[in-house]
C-alpha cells in the first residue's frame, strides 16, 4: 500500500486553483456600459414623449435696456459677459432645446468701415464655430428695414436655427439649439421678437 505524504504548505491538489484570480474589470466595464446605454435610452424616450409648451402658455420678455421684447416657452434667465465686449443674454433652457438671445454693440467705426452684411456674414461664420456646427442653409434677409440673416445648423447631438440682424450698430442674435428628435416652435419665437 502506497503511503500519501503529507502535503506542502502552498500546494493544491486543482492545478486550476494555481490560476490568477480574475480581475472583476470586465463587469465593471460592462455594468457602466448597460448603465450609459440605458440612461441615452432613457433621454430619448423623455425627448420623445415632451411636446412643446403650447403657445398661450408662453412667457414674454421685456428687456428693460435691450429695447425689445421675446416670447419664450418658459421664464428665461439673464446673465451678461465683459470679455472683450459686454455681451447681453437671455436663455431658457428646456433639457430637450435652448432659446436664446443675445445683443451687443459694436462701435461705430466698425459698423462704418466694415459696413452690415460683412459683419453680418462674420457672425454668422463665429457663431457656427463657437457651437462646432455645420451650416447647412442660410439665407440674406431684411427684418423691418434692417439687413439680417438666417441660417440652419447641424451641430453635436443636434440641430440650430439662428437669426441674427443689426439695427444701427446693436446686433440681435436669436437661436434655438434642440435635440435633433425635438421639433420647436420656431416661427413662434423668431417672429415674436419685437423692438420697443
Amino acid at each position: 500500500m502506497r503511503s500519501i505524504g503529507r502535503m506542502e504548505p502552498g500546494t493544491a491538489i486543482n492545478p486550476l486553483e494555481r490560476r490568477k484570480p480574475r480581475s472583476g474589470l470586465p463587469q465593471i466595464a460592462l455594468a457602466v456600459c448597460l448603465l450609459v446605454v440605458l440612461g441615452v435610452a432613457a433621454w430619448m424616450l423623455l425627448a420623445r414623449a415632451e411636446a412643446e409648451v403650447p403657445a398661450d402658455d408662453w412667457v414674454t420678455f421685456d428687456s428693460p435696456d435691450g429695447e425689445f421684447s421675446l416670447m419664450f416657452p418658459a421664464e428665461p434667465e439673464t446673465s451678461q459677459t465683459e470679455e472683450p465686449d459686454t455681451v447681453y443674454l437671455v436663455t431658457a433652457d428646456m433639457r430637450t432645446r435652448v432659446y436664446a438671445l443675445a445683443y451687443y454693440d459694436y462701435p461705430q467705426q466698425q459698423v462704418d468701415d466694415y459696413g452690415a452684411d460683412k459683419l453680418l456674414d462674420d457672425r454668422m461664420a463665429t457663431g457656427t464655430e463657437s457651437i462646432s456646427g455645420v451650416i447647412t442653409n442660410h439665407e440674406q434677409f431684411v427684418w423691418k428695414d434692417h439687413p439680417g440673416r438666417e441660417f440652419w445648423l447641424d451641430v453635436p447631438g443636434g440641430k440650430a436655427h439662428y437669426r441674427i440682424f443689426l439695427v444701427g450698430r446693436r446686433l440681435y442674435q436669436l437661436a434655438i439649439i434642440h435635440m435633433a428628435s425635438f421639433e420647436p416652435n420656431h416661427e413662434g419665437f423668431f417672429s415674436s421678437f419685437t423692438l420697443k
